[in-house]
């Protein structure tokens, strides 16, 4: 926004520079051929700095999409193919009163039909709400999330499919699996299904239970006397 604001300024400064022209096209002499000659210098520097700033400024409103920045954007094109025709003319009275750099400048760009229709295609195709969800075109709904509110609870999906075919899904609603509850039995584990069938997936060894048969258990209750090591 800043840099449309500049270049607005510019046309200004433009439209006053395109103000200074002798009032009678007779008066041709020295001093005013040399202020017009200065004027310009002037004229063309400061068309060419806008010419430079208008380019940025495109990518850039291009790149975001904007409604606001396109529409300022617009607005500061059209007045540009207007200030165009406008300095040619004045450097056509310039060359017949005889200004030297007048005869000498370089042809004038002028604004691409292009860069105005992209910019009111951002403007007409910015996406608009439409009920609880964003509608936009069809090639922009090809790329973007898509948004909308199916229960009380708001689901944000977005689905990518990769090369293999595989899809990806994220969303914010919680997923059941139907998890196995697992049951550490004395020798394994086995397996209890949510239907209350039980099913062995397999045999693991306990590792705690198995070191019992390498080192045998005396229980505490059991008396056993020390040995008279005093006597000896």
């Amino acid at each position: 926004m800043e840099e449309l604001e500049k270049l607005q300024k510019l046309q200004g400064m433009i439209d006053m520079l395109l103000q200074i022209r002798p009032k009678d096209e007779n008066l041709n002499i020295g001093l005013i051929l040399e202020a017009m000659d200065c004027i310009i210098v002037e004229v063309f520097g400061v068309y060419s700095k806008f010419c430079n700033k208008i380019a940025k400024v495109l990518v850039r409103i291009y790149e975001v999409g904007g409604k606001m920045e396109a529409n300022i954007g617009l607005q500061v094109l059209q007045k540009a193919s207007i200030q165009v025709e406008e300095i040619s003319l004045f450097f056509d009275l310039c060359k017949d009163i005889g200004v030297l750099n007048a005869s000498q400048c370089p042809k004038i760009d002028r604004i691409s039909p292009e860069d105005i229709q992209d910019l009111e295609r951002i403007i007409n195709g910015a996406s608009s709400k439409k009920g609880c969800g964003f509608v936009g075109n069809d090639e922009d709904n090809n790329k973007a999330i898509v948004v909308r509110d199916c229960s009380s609870t708001a689901m944000v999906s977005q689905q990518e499919e990769s090369e293999n075919g595989l899809m990806t899904v994220i969303t914010q609603q919680w997923e059941v699996f139907d998890d196995d509850h697992v049951i550490v039995g004395a020798k394994g584990m086995d397996n209890v299904s949510n239907n209350g069938a039980k099913d062995i997936i397999g045999t693991t060894t306990n590792p705690f239970e198995e070191s019992y048969s390498i080192v045998p258990y005396v229980p505490v209750h059991h008396h056993q006397a020390l040995p008279d090591l005093i006597s000896w």
